[in-house]
């Protein structure tokens, strides 16, 4: 080969790396490392890939939008190209999570075809879309289901933090099913909105049958709308057969919780909020929404100071941004794996829960679960916690966790479970790889359920994984007298899981329980694992574990046990 062959051979290569290059995104699908979207380039990826039935519509692969982006798209025929999903097959439905990182996307999409759905997301089956801004222009001129995010939604599906501004026009007369949202749930769909708002218009002088946020809700399909607000800039529509927020079948189902509207569309659904101020709005729908030029608007940024990083961590200043963690994580805004939070000063957690999920007690199931690093920079939590609910197990701070660490924590007060199981003074449900170090329990855990209840001084309840105690404290109060079944650190530890224990006390104030299957550390099933590493206790709560702490009398020689290895010592002259 000549010098000019391996010339042109070198360039072919490098154009060839380069070309492959530009089909990839930066990042690699997970949680951590999301791939990224910077570009109108990589969003027309993402709907080549997804509307070819590439990668099973991506399910379970996350993305995040690094910058704001305008779209295009004219089709009057065919398969569009600036839009995610066709359908058809589960692998053509975008089955994702998008993050749009409080980032905007604009479009600017004219469908003059004769077919159903038009949308940025076309179709999603079990996707997550939180922390986006649509705006732009929707111009639909023949069928149905238009939507400012998503044309038809099957499965299970969370739109959280979202705010949709587009302006939704159609040409035509008659049934549109259109929604400021999404166009239709169908086939299963059970999709859940939680902070969102819809400030953009709709417009259809002869078109009719809209929702403000669903155009319809199917027979056998759900929506639920969570502190949610309809504020459209402006209606140009036909009356008839309209609803505030989702219009339904007579076997579909619509259920609103504290979602108030501007503007009546139908009048009947959500709080009639024409009169308030905005600063009677924003204490009605809470903390996860803000006044932003003149207008509230869902919080679709992270909010605390620091950067969250291991040398520049997020920081918990007070119970405000203890309370926006707990949001962000129960809303499912974010996990935060991988983040770093410390706490800067003592604050009280106050709670009464009946019925729902908890509002300031972080993470609510295995997918919404905390994952980060919180360092209580040896601060204390003082809880006021009491949950009544009759239907739901697990209570604790971090009522959920996933990998998390928790360090340099103190927890005191008092939390509260009248019925059902697994409370934990630190934590109520432990998944995966989890690591509690240098923490100490002083609060109270009292309970009333009769018979097991599987609480603990720490944990209630070890699941799927391995938690390592290090340095750890209980030295609180256990009380339920009808309640048996305690671990004095985990009440629980479930199959083929771990806990482990190293230098760790069992040293509580007061216990008064009934002490039928209790164990001093952790309870566990037959294949669960519970090992000890120097760790004792100054009294047994049912069958013992660890080892005995000594008490010293004054001039005997005594084993003294203590959180550092035994030792044979004289105790002549202590007094």
């Amino acid at each position: 080969m000549n010098k000019s062959s391996i010339f042109i051979f070198l360039a072919l290569l490098a154009f060839g790396s380069m070309a492959w290059a530009q089909t990839q995104w930066m990042g690699n699908g997970t949680e951590i490392n999301p791939y990224q979207i910077n570009s109108p380039d990589d969003w027309t990826l993402l709907c080549t890939n997804v509307n070819n039935g590439n990668n099973s519509g991506y399910s379970g692969t996350y993305f995040k939008l690094m910058a704001d982006i305008s779209l295009s798209e004219n089709i009057s025929s065919g398969t569009p190209s600036k839009m995610v999903g066709i359908g058809g097959s589960d692998s053509k439905k975008f089955r994702g999570i998008f993050d749009g990182n409080g980032h905007t996307i604009t479009v600017n999409y004219v469908d003059t075809r004769n077919t159903d759905f038009c949308a940025p997301f076309i179709y999603i089956k079990d996707a997550t879309i939180k922390r986006l801004n649509v705006a732009g222009t929707i111009r639909k001129t023949q069928a149905k289901n238009a939507g400012g995010f998503v044309g038809k939604a099957e499965g299970a599906n969370y739109i959280t933090s979202c705010r949709s501004s587009v302006n939704i026009q159609y040409d035509k007369d008659g049934d549109v099913s259109s929604g400021g949202f999404v166009g239709e749930l169908r086939d299963g769909s059970s999709t859940t909105f939680t902070d969102c708002l819809f400030d953009g218009k709709l417009q259809g002088t002869d078109a009719y049958k809209w929702g403000g946020f669903v155009g319809w809700v199917a027979s056998d399909n759900t929506s639920t709308f969570i502190n949610c607000l309809f504020n459209p800039e402006s209606i140009n529509v036909n009356n008839n057969d309209n609803k505030d927020f989702a219009r339904k079948a007579s076997d579909g189902t619509v259920n609103i919780t504290n979602c108030y509207r501007k503007y009546n569309l139908s009048g009947d659904q959500g709080t009639n909020a024409s009169g308030y101020s905005n600063e009677q709005l924003l204490s009605a729908l809470g903390i996860n929404w803000e006044i932003n030029n003149n207008q509230v608007i869902p919080i679709m940024d992270i909010i605390f100071e620091g950067e969250g990083t291991e040398d520049n961590p997020y920081l918990i200043a007070n119970i405000n941004d203890w309370n926006w963690l707990a949001a962000s994580v129960n809303n499912g805004i974010t996990t935060y794996n991988g983040k770093f939070f410390k706490m800067t000063a003592d604050f009280t957690v106050a709670e009464t829960i009946t019925s729902g999920n908890p509002t300031k007690l972080i993470g609510i199931s295995e997918d919404r679960s905390f994952k980060g690093t919180f360092d209580g920079d040896n601060n204390t939590i003082t809880l006021t916690i009491n949950d009544s609910r009759n239907d739901d197990n697990y209570c604790g701070p971090f009522c959920f966790i996933n990998g998390a660490t928790i360090k340099n924590l103190h927890v005191a007060g008092t939390l509260i479970k009248s019925h059902k199981k697994h409370a934990g003074g630190l934590v109520g449900k432990a998944y995966g790889t989890n690591n509690i170090i240098g923490c100490r329990v002083s609060a109270t855990v009292t309970a009333s359920t009769d018979g097991d209840g599987s609480h603990g001084g720490f944990v209630g309840d070890l699941r799927g994984g391995t938690t390592s105690f290090l340095n750890c404290t209980f030295d609180g109060k256990l009380q339920g007298t009808n309640t048996d079944s305690w671990g004095g650190f985990v009440g629980y530890v479930a199959s083929n899981c771990t806990a482990n224990f190293t230098n760790c006390m069992f040293k509580p104030q007061q216990v008064n329980v009934d002490t039928e299957d209790c164990k001093t550390f952790a309870r566990k099933a037959s294949s669960g694992t519970v090992n000890f590493t120097n760790c004792y206790y100054t009294q047994t709560l049912g069958s013992s574990q660890g080892k005995q702490a000594r008490t010293i009398s004054a001039g005997e020689y005594v084993t003294v046990g203590f959180y550092g290895t035994e030792q044979v010592s004289s105790a002549s002259g202590i007094t």
